[in-house]
């Protein structure tokens, strides 16, 4: 097994439920006598219809499901079933009274229903995201860390995950394969840290040579001696020329000072000024083609968010007049569906 940094305690707390998934707080202990937390992992609710599937996260990694949107079909949420489920979609969330409780359970019938469809007509394949993506950042912190060092940690973990998933003869030569690229991550990882040391070492003798307060600067961080800084003095100068270093003058001279900066006097400032002017171009509803050309320039290949609609899923008619009637909807309530302000 790889060597890894001696762990005391590790507290994960799940909750799965029929609407929800949720990853509460990951804790890890570092083994010392006195436990130090390394890490805190918080997540917030994620919906149940998200692709990504948490079962096997104790195996070190997350299924999930990604879908080709480069090419979308020309039946694209065009059948007559689709047709009707979104027009019976419009139609409930004009006539619901609108709270953010409702805004949310409708959006989640308008996801629910573009990935049916995605599901039966878009190309789809499941991955593999791993979590050593937690143990990557916090090696980055390491001053002689490079990114040698993290494609040889990345190999060292392509072959353990190749040899614990065999189950015939070859077992045995995925185990040497794993070894031998354990042994050479460690050789590099005690060279690096060998080099930069000793590069530290140089860099230190030379400064006390060439530059003694950068010296000190570098000594103060190492831990040894600690960094020069230099403090606004106590003291100030009066109207006559002369400096004066009592407290309550020193004091009595900063306050006067702030306190004619942005007090002008004969000036009044009206407070009562109504903000809500009227505006008949900014406050009329969005038009449909507005939304047709913000959908059309959006760049394609971007990430999408918990729902999992893409920008290209949308350059179609109906859902861009889906999009449309919802967009009018929040900007006329004010209000936003939950999952828009949430991130994976």
């Amino acid at each position: 097994m790889i060597k890894r940094k001696p762990v005391s305690k590790i507290e994960t707390i799940r909750i799965h439920t029929r609407k929800t998934a949720k990853l509460t707080k990951i804790l890890l202990m570092d083994g010392k006598d006195t436990p130090e937390v390394i890490g805190v992992v918080e997540a917030e609710e994620v919906p149940a219809n998200h692709v990504t599937d948490r079962s096997n996260v104790d195996n070190g990694n997350v299924r999930s499901v990604k879908y080709d949107t480069r090419s979308i079909p020309n039946d694209w949420m065009s059948d007559s079933e689709t047709i009707s489920k979104l027009n019976k979609f419009i139609t409930e969330l004009e006539e619901s009274e609108l709270n953010q409780l409702n805004l949310d359970n409708k959006y989640e019938v308008f996801v629910k229903i573009v990935q049916t469809e995605m599901d039966l007509k878009l190309n789809k394949r499941k991955t593999n995201i791993y979590d050593g993506k937690s143990n990557k950042r916090r090696r980055m912190k390491k001053s002689w860390w490079n990114e040698n060092l993290t494609l040889l940690w990345n190999e060292v973990c392509k072959a353990e995950r190749a040899w614990h998933k065999c189950h015939n003869g070859c077992k045995k030569d995925l185990r040497h394969i794993f070894v031998e690229k354990r042994k050479l991550f460690d050789k590099s990882s005690q060279k690096a840290k060998r080099q930069f040391w000793y590069n530290s070492q140089e860099q230190l003798l030379d400064d006390q040579k060439r530059d003694p307060r950068e010296f000190w600067k570098k000594i103060g961080k190492v831990g040894v001696g600690n960094e020069r800084q230099k403090s606004i003095p106590m003291e100030v100068t009066l109207d006559d020329g002369t400096t004066s270093t009592d407290t309550n003058t020193v004091l009595n001279k900063w306050k006067n000072c702030f306190d004619k900066l942005l007090n002008c006097n004969n000036q009044t400032i009206d407070t009562n000024v109504n903000i809500n002017i009227p505006d008949d171009f900014l406050d009329r509803e969005i038009l449909y083609e507005e939304v047709v050309n913000a959908v059309i320039k959006s760049k394609n290949g971007k990430s999408p968010g918990i729902d999992q609609l893409s920008v290209e899923l949308f350059r179609n008619n109906a859902l861009m007049l889906i999009l449309h009637k919802l967009f009018n909807i929040c900007f006329k309530y004010g209000k936003i569906p939950s999952v828009w302000g949430k991130v994976l």
